[in-house]
């Protein structure tokens, strides 16, 4: 006999509207977006190419938006097909609009799936649109919105930014794709550090200078390759460091374990390859009355990788000189030819000397941190390098 029926009824009740999740979305029915690349439309533009990009003007500019949405596997067989008819893992959607929001709601229009961002791994701007928009408006949407996290990858494109995420091997999604080759940073000094859509945000907002790894579709395969410089007062792509000034920029600022680097013998001209096992930078910034100049003390052990020298004895430690001289001088001309390209024909300071200022004078550096760049182009820069060969691998002897 039930002695307490309204009892009965509430735990009844109770059940009933806690049985399920109300606000529960299908995992089928979320479209989950991986990659993101933003271009400038290529069927419209300004008569004038240089004219900067002003959000909430009445203007021809438009954006392209490419989204990348992973095909689960147990749809994937309508999927788009690939080579050999294997089904892509992927799918590609583009709309076209005066800013991202539009562009992205165009997208609404032709996809029966929910965009669920959260997932997205990297974020690709073509150079084109780079070049002739501000960067903080282009992330703006971003940062604003809850739909995309802050920890994507951001990378330059040179060339079209979509043409990045259709590039894979059968069976691969481009956007992991490219995150991986970002993982191998630790093993070369021609990769950059990843930079998140948080750090970008960071950079803008303090209007200082920045580098952002270059990907360019060659051969139908995407290559990192060298990097993007931000200018900080103007938020814009400004130009690009090839492989080798991206690789004296990780040397000046201590980040190159793992490199090879190509030196020849001044007695044979012969080659010798040394490997970089450690890698330290000290940066000490000197200030006389308004004179700014700095030092950079470079350290580095390694062993010796490879040489072409047929008389050459690694057992010898006159021999063991030479490789080091070799290698010093190359990370010099290394090191010279980044900072020429920085310090005068681009003017910007990307490998932290301003931080390095700030931190052991202070009071300068409030002085010059509203014009850095312009003092830094100023700024007398001397690089002193010690090589250290500790290990030459299983070749000794004759």
């Amino acid at each position: 006999m039930i002695r307490y029926p309204k009892m009965l009824f509430l735990f009844l009740a109770f059940l009933l509207f806690t049985g399920g999740c109300w606000d529960k979305r299908e995992i089928e029915d979320l479209g989950f977006i991986v990659g993101i690349a933003l271009d400038k439309a290529s069927e419209e533009g300004p008569e004038d190419e240089t004219e900067e990009v002003v959000p909430g003007e009445r203007t021809k500019h438009v954006i392209t938006t490419t989204m990348q949405r992973v095909v689960a596997k147990p749809f994937a067989g309508g999927a788009e097909k690939g080579g050999g008819g294997q089904a892509k893992p992927y799918i590609n959607s583009s709309a076209t609009g005066d800013s991202i929001p539009e562009s992205i709601r165009e997208l609404m229009l032709t996809d029966d799936r929910l965009a669920f961002g959260e997932h997205a791994k990297v974020l690709v701007i073509g150079e084109e649109l780079a070049r002739n928009m501000n960067m903080q408006h282009l992330t703006n949407r971003f940062l604003r919105g809850y739909e995309v996290r802050l920890s994507p990858i951001v990378l330059i494109a040179k060339g079209r930014a979509s043409e990045t995420l259709e590039v894979a091997d059968p069976g691969e999604i481009p956007a992991f794709h490219l995150i991986g080759i970002v993982d191998h940073e630790k093993k070369t000094a021609r990769l950059l550090p990843a930079v998140t859509l948080a750090k970008v945000s960071s950079k803008l907002s303090a209007n200082s200078s920045f580098l952002l790894q270059t990907a360019i579709v060659k051969d139908k395969k995407v290559k990192f390759e060298g990097g993007a410089v931000i200018k900080g007062s103007t938020k814009r792509l400004i130009g690009f460091l090839n492989e080798q000034e991206l690789k004296g920029l990780n040397w000046l600022t201590g980040r190159g374990k793992g490199d090879l680097v190509k030196g020849f013998d001044e007695q044979t001209h012969r080659l010798m390859v040394y490997e970089a096992q450690f890698i330290s930078s000290k940066i000490q910034p000197h200030v006389q009355g308004e004179k700014i100049s700095f030092d950079v003390d470079i350290e580095s052990e390694g062993s010796l990788y490879e040489d072409w020298i047929p008389a050459g004895n690694a057992f010898d430690n006159q021999f063991l000189k030479r490789v080091e001289k070799a290698t010093q001088q190359e990370v010099k001309r290394l090191t010279g030819q980044t900072l020429k390209k920085i310090q005068k024909q681009y003017k910007v300071d990307v490998a932290g000397f301003g931080d390095q200022l700030r931190i052991q004078y202070p009071r300068v550096w409030q002085k010059v941190k509203k014009d850095w760049d312009k003092e830094f182009s100023r700024a007398t820069v001397n690089v002193d390098v010690k090589i250290t060969v500790r290990d030459y691998q299983a070749k000794g002897g004759k």
